[in-house]
């Protein structure tokens, strides 16, 4: 039988004195990912103080999971401001810290490692000398299996499924907000990093007109490009969707998803909040996506990888709506220069 942290005869590390510090500060969707680990190491570490360095975007999310003692708020320094860097290091160098767990291991992260001065505390990051190193780091491995290779590293023993995020129990009252029919959710905002790929403004209006005339179902635009959402809005001339944009909280997105038909829209943090409210979602993703570290593992999940995103029609999500709907099985990944090969062979 698969152990878990709670069945678990291991004891996680050595006995910890002083506070547990976990680092994530990177976006939401890490956040979303990380739940699983977080809630096993405060399981872990009932009688240590559990602390989470994040950011003030991230902050309200990182409350409702209900598991830290206390907050920080990450002061995000530039590289420059070198005189903050040298108060902040003094300032982390006299914390009471038992171990600091790095659970994004981006560039920021491992710099604060390099910070903490030569005799460095306990550490579990990605850089091979600290004190408790994991083994996959790579982008060819699912997030949700970095999180057991790193608290493997603490002595900690689960599979996958146990640190699997449940985010059933994080709600918000959106009663004013909802419509008495039958709704989707869209975030139709382009990947802004990713030299704005996505659908054009006609794409999403037409798309949107057809939801709600051929559906009969209300769009609620969601997403956090507020200029760009009102710009679909006004381009949808025979439809009235709900612009969203800015009045939802993370929770609000995730309490509004559990109601909707489908959620639809580019790879940003309100598909994922959607995906795991456990409603059917569909992802426009670039082909740099790594699809095998961020996919859901959820069901109903559909993610639509194409180089350029804008050459896909509308009847195409369509039809991947309605497959979505009636087959129930794990992530599928549609690649048309993969189907294409498949055909030819």
């Amino acid at each position: 039988m698969e152990r878990t942290a709670v069945e678990s005869e291991e004891k996680p590390l050595e006995k910890i004195e002083g506070d547990v510090v976990i680092i994530l500060n990177d976006g939401v969707k890490e956040l979303i990912y990380a739940q699983g680990a977080m809630r096993v190491l405060r399981k872990c570490y009932p009688k240590n103080k559990l602390i989470l360095i994040t950011s003030k975007e991230l902050e309200p999310l990182a409350k409702a999971y209900d598991l830290f003692d206390e907050i920080v708020i990450d002061p995000m320094y530039k590289w420059w401001e070198v005189h903050k860097w040298w108060d902040y290091r003094k300032q982390a160098i006299q914390r009471k810290v038992g171990i600091y767990i790095d659970l994004q291991n981006n560039n920021r992260s491992i710099w604060y490692f390099k910070l903490s001065g030569r005799e460095k505390q306990n550490w579990s990051c990605a850089v091979y000398w600290c004190s408790h190193p994991y083994a996959l780091k790579e982008t060819d491995f699912h997030i949700l299996d970095r999180h057991v290779s790193q608290l493997e590293s603490l002595g900690i023993y689960v599979d996958r499924q146990a640190i699997s995020p449940d985010l059933s129990y994080i709600k918000e009252d959106v009663d004013d907000y909802t419509p008495e029919e039958a709704y989707i959710l869209f975030d139709p905002s382009p990947i802004k990093h990713k030299e704005n790929i996505g659908w054009s403004l006609n794409n999403a209006a037409d798309f949107i007109e057809m939801v709600e005339n051929e559906l009969e179902m209300k769009v609620i635009i969601v997403g956090s490009d507020a200029k760009y959402a009102k710009r679909v809005e006004d381009r949808c001339y025979g439809a009235d969707p709900i612009n969203l944009v800015g009045k939802l909280s993370h929770a609000g997105i995730m309490s509004l998803a559990r109601g909707a038909d489908f959620a639809f829209g580019h790879e940003h943090d309100s598909m994922y909040l959607a995906a795991y409210g456990d409603c059917p979602t569909i992802f426009f993703c670039p082909l740099e996506t790594y699809i095998a570290m961020w996919a859901p593992d959820r069901k109903y999940i559909r993610m639509i990888q194409h180089e350029n995103i804008e050459e896909i029609s509308i009847n195409f999500v369509f039809d991947m709506v309605n497959d979505l709907l009636l087959i129930e099985d794990e992530v599928y990944v549609y690649n048309p220069e993969e189907e294409q090969a498949k055909e030819e062979d």
